[in-house]
């Protein structure tokens, strides 16, 4: 949502949007004349398809994304936008599903560290603390639950940040929120289907691509939402309790802190 209602409207930024790759990335700054440019992307710093995919850490795939943005752009500051540890593992389930995972949740993720994903590749607090060793503090977080209940406050944030005036409303639509749960369940066993019994790579992601459009559409859109029960989001709330503490402090003082 950023992306499109917010970024563009900073007076005296040049907002690039997304890089699709490196190449573009370096082309785009290339022919901009602007002292001050701004682009946004999820995947730039490193995707979480190239995490599981090839068996390496997530976060170490994204600090090596960002030691290449600091080499191209040495003085560049960073915005990062976080969820709480419960939405993000389920927005990354949702994410990987989308993809083509075949899992279940709990074989996705757990916090016996059986599953897919580790427990410590959803540890924010440390990604941050390297952000602002690597920028010497230039690093601006929020919550991205903040910015859905009181976006006034990030903006105003942002304006701080940027140094410039934020010339757009605040009046925002309903986020996108991937799959419900009865969905995530018919797109998981489709994806089954496909990787069992059609051979060709390509064929494959095109299939997991339609089927997941038609699924997301036509099938129980009104259906109950993907989430944890009680037990669980408790256990993944005391788990990464002091983790979320220190991003609280980090994101209420906006400077660096130990």
């Amino acid at each position: 949502m950023l992306q499109q209602k917010v970024f563009p409207f900073f007076e005296g930024l040049s907002y690039l949007g997304r890089p699709y790759g490196k190449d573009h990335f370096i082309e785009s700054i290339s022919w901009t004349r602007s002292k001050k440019i701004l682009i946004s992307s999820e995947t730039y710093p490193g995707r979480l398809l190239d995490s599981y995919s090839a068996g390496v850490s997530y976060l170490e795939v994204q600090l090596e994304g960002i030691e290449r943005l600091l080499t191209i752009i040495p003085n560049s500051s960073i915005v990062i936008g976080v969820r709480e540890h419960e939405s993000w593992i389920l927005s990354c389930y949702k994410h990987y599903i989308k993809y083509g995972g075949t899992l279940s949740l709990e074989e996705f993720f757990s916090l016996s560290g059986e599953g897919l994903m580790s427990p410590d590749e959803f540890l924010i607090w440390p990604r941050v603390k390297l952000l602002d060793e690597m920028t010497d503090g230039r690093v601006f977080v929020y919550f991205l639950e903040d910015f859905t209940s009181s976006p006034g406050s990030v903006v105003r944030g942002l304006e701080r940040f940027f140094q410039s005036d934020y010339t757009g409303n605040l009046l925002f639509g309903k986020e996108n929120e991937g799959v419900n749960r009865s969905q995530a369940e018919v797109v998981r066993q489709v994806n089954n289907w496909i990787f069992k019994n059609v051979k060709k790579s390509k064929m494959q992601k095109l299939l997991t691509k339609k089927s997941y459009s038609f699924i997301k559409k036509f099938i129980s859109t009104r259906g109950e939402p993907l989430s944890y029960d009680s037990d669980a989001s408790s256990a993944i709330l005391k788990h990464y309790e002091d983790d979320l503490r220190k991003l609280s402090i980090r994101v209420t003082r906006q400077s660096p802190c130990a």
